[in-house]
């Protein structure tokens, strides 16, 4: 995808004038997770892709099947930092993807915010839970006190100096204590 999102949100005033379907081929491409990776985001692009998900119309998508088995919408109830990408077929994470911290050994971490992660068979489970296994991970789990930090930022919702000062303490202490 080579449109930014800013560009594309920019086109599809013009080009669904012409052509009913692109504004939804537009909406799709700006919230697909690959159009992110890679790319130095700004705070509006951050805030897009950790607020929003790229959604399939009920009855319009079938997702792909893949050695025999598919991704599955519901897993975002349970993991909501997925982020589905219709032109790879591939899970992401949005707060690794936002703030580039997720690399691990085990190489699970890394493939949800470069390449993407689209082993269904393993995806959930106690013992190979590939999306658990993320979760878990201490970059997923920096990535995602960022993406809390940044969301009640740009927000408003406290002072920024008060959340900076509270989050800044919280980690000292959590460092201390190791």
């Amino acid at each position: 995808i080579s449109k930014t999102h800013e560009e594309a949100s920019c086109s599809d005033s013009q080009d669904s004038e012409t052509n009913p379907n692109t504004k939804t081929q537009t909406q799709t491409q700006s919230l697909d997770p690959v159009g992110f990776i890679g790319k130095s985001l700004n705070d509006t692009l951050k805030s897009t892709i950790l607020g929003s998900k790229w959604t399939p119309e009920k009855g319009k998508y079938s997702f792909p099947l893949t050695h025999g088995r598919r991704y599955n919408v519901a897993w975002e109830d349970k993991f909501n930092w997925l982020r589905y990408s219709p032109s790879t077929d591939s899970a992401f994470c949005a707060p690794c993807i936002a703030f580039g911290e997720c690399k691990s050994s085990g190489g699970y971490s890394d493939k949800f915010s470069s390449s993407g992660m689209k082993d269904w068979k393993n995806a959930v489970g106690a013992k190979r839970g590939t999306f658990l296994i993320h979760q878990e991970s201490s970059g997923h789990k920096d990535a995602l006190l960022k993406s809390s930090n940044f969301l009640q930022i740009i927000g408003g919702g406290e002072k920024t100096s008060s959340v900076v000062f509270l989050r800044l303490t919280k980690i000292i202490l959590r460092k201390i204590n190791r």
